[in-house]
């Protein structure tokens, strides 16, 4: 078992700086592009992509992507958190 637990570390992106984010929302707007956002998850960076309906199947949305900290945007609060 060991073993097989080094193959897959190894396989593996190894980006230090590349970040988990969850599907937090999934829009379509009005030229009917899909709009998936994804965040981290404590809500403070989100990562927004849009896709072409017909490419949904070339490139589906999943509930995590691994993004690099380059591609995330803060996210603004009306209100602080209490």
């Amino acid at each position: 078992m060991t073993i097989l637990a080094v193959h897959v570390r190894a396989l593996m992106p190894s980006e230090s700086d590349d970040v988990r984010v969850w599907l937090v929302e999934r829009d379509y707007n009005n030229r009917d592009i899909i709009v998936p956002t994804y965040a981290t998850p404590d809500g403070t960076r989100a990562f927004r992509r849009e896709l072409a309906p017909r490419a949904i199947d070339l490139d589906s949305v999943t509930a995590t992507e691994d993004v690099s900290l380059d591609d995330l945007s803060s996210v603004g609060f009306d209100e602080p958190v209490q």
